[in-house]
């Protein structure tokens, strides 16, 4: 009869931690908005400078992210995770003070993805969330917050990055706490109004929703030598056209001298 007492005693108490109503924490990096986050929201760069109105010069899409940035959400989300590693909090930084690193941040993502799409194969990558999911819950596991880059899978908005410091689990969905640079500690409360992902292990499903909804999400890493490759692939979109024309007027010009 012991035998079977604790046989169903370990039943229940398996059930209950497995039940679907009771939230376990599954990884927390300490991480928290109101003091590792920027007390600024995420901003992007003017579209008219000089008078000059940027849009109507080189059409809606001169936001190439390298010479102007239509937000810093990754480099406010990466700036703020290396300050929290470094034990440095960010939330009483003032904007220009951060800007220059910040800046320098969102413009290396740019030459990165640059670098990343002539990866073969060619082209747009997929990503797939559960997969994503996994590298997350194994990075915040480690006690280190993420940067994760969410998307919509109707191409209908572009990518934002938040960070990812906390993650509890209830059955088969998993509730991911972010840090969204939109919406700074300043103006909302994350303890009592914390901004959450959920991430269905089911459906593999993922959405966020941040008053735009995104449904795909992956890890947000830039490493140093793609951004070197990017920055070498856009020195040559540049440099070679401009040596074909140099190399055009000079030649007319050098048999005028002979």
């Amino acid at each position: 009869m012991k035998k079977r007492a604790l046989i169903v005693l370990a039943t229940v108490a398996l059930f209950l931690v497995l039940s679907p109503g009771q939230a376990r924490a599954s990884a927390d990096t300490g991480y928290r908005p109101d003091r590792d986050g920027f007390g600024f929201a995420n901003f992007g760069d003017p579209v008219t400078v000089a008078g000059v109105d940027l849009n109507m010069l080189a059409g809606v899409g001169f936001h190439d992210e390298i010479f102007s940035h239509t937000g810093h959400c990754f480099g406010m989300a990466v700036a703020s995770v290396q300050r929290y590693g470094n034990g440095n909090g960010s939330i009483g930084l003032a904007a220009e003070d951060v800007m220059p690193e910040i800046d320098r941040i969102q413009t290396e993502q740019s030459f990165y993805y640059i670098a990343d799409f002539f990866r073969p194969p060619f082209g747009e990558k997929t990503y797939d969330c559960s997969r994503e999911y996994a590298r997350l819950l194994a990075r915040l596991s480690e006690g280190r917050p993420a940067v994760i880059g969410v998307y919509s899978s109707t191409g209908s908005y572009p990518g934002h990055a938040v960070v990812a410091y906390k993650i509890e689990t209830a059955g088969e969905k998993s509730y991911i706490y972010v840090y969204d640079p939109n919406f700074p500690a300043t103006l909302r409360d994350y303890e009592e109004e914390p901004m959450i992902a959920v991430y269905d292990a089911e459906g593999g499903t993922f959405l966020y929703d941040n008053g735009r909804t995104f449904d795909e999400m992956r890890l947000d890493d830039v490493d140093g030598t793609g951004v070197v490759l990017g920055k070498t692939l856009s020195a040559g979109f540049v440099g070679v056209p401009c040596m074909a024309i140099a190399l055009l007027i000079w030649r007319p010009l050098s048999r005028r001298h002979h």
